[in-house]
């Protein structure tokens, strides 16, 4: 269901709906498993919802965790936040 909104909020941005995008991935981040591990596909979209709803410090650390760990560019980034 998270990975839901953010695909909803990547359409929206994408199309220029910037408001509703932010709403989407608000939502998708309130319901994102807390104390579950999470993939590397899926830290890259959490990271990418949280630097949409403007909490660039967050999803810029999971960009850099993400990187030490060999892995260079979001897998699912295609709409540039």
């Amino acid at each position: 269901l998270p990975l839901a909104h953010k695909l909803v909020g990547d359409v929206l941005w994408r199309s220029g709906d910037r408001a509703e995008a932010i709403t989407a991935w608000k939502a998708g981040l309130a319901v994102w498993p807390k104390g579950v591990s999470e993939t590397p596909s899926q830290m890259a979209a959490r990271g990418e919802m949280l630097r949409g709803v403007g909490d660039r410090a967050a999803g810029t650390s999971i960009r850099a965790e993400l990187a030490a760990k060999g892995y260079r560019q979001s897998l699912s980034n295609r709409v540039g936040i």
